[in-house]
């Protein structure tokens, strides 16, 4: 037994870090599989693309997207980066939404193409936030 204590893992991205080289699944889908290599190489895509978005101010990530492989990517990312995302409900239209936008305090909201009209209609009229058509990783948008 050794004497010095093992670091513990204390945030995601310790966490993601740490299954970096792991060649095991991480994730399955309709889509396909990744495996933790796999998925920590998207994570990082993501993360290095969120960071070049970064604004003044608190660095949060509005996601309106459905529950797929990218949104996971987008988690990840978020957590290697430093940002954090925010699930923004899909639910809600008009000043509802907006005002989910702008209490969280959210520097960019990455849409969907699923909620593009959504956005379309409603979300790209709020000054401060930047609204981006997310087809893959962050730097692929369209403005």
């Amino acid at each position: 037994m050794s004497d010095t204590p093992q670091q513990v893992p204390v945030t995601t991205a310790d966490l993601l870090h740490a299954r970096r080289d792991d060649p095991g699944i991480a994730l399955v889908n309709a889509d396909g599989s990744w495996t933790w290599q796999q998925f920590v190489q998207e994570c990082a895509i993501r993360a290095a693309a969120l960071t070049g978005l970064r604004g003044d101010g608190p660095w949060h990530v509005g996601v309106l997207m459905d529950n797929d492989p990218e949104y996971l990517f987008l988690i990840g990312g978020a957590a290697l980066c430093g940002a954090t995302v925010v699930g923004i409900n899909p639910t809600r239209r008009g000043a509802e939404l907006l005002d989910d936008v702008v209490r969280t305090d959210c520097q960019i909201v990455l849409v969907g193409d699923a909620y593009r009209e959504l956005a379309n209609n409603h979300g790209r009229h709020q000054p401060g936030v930047a609204v981006r058509l997310h087809q893959g990783p962050p730097g692929d948008d369209d403005e």
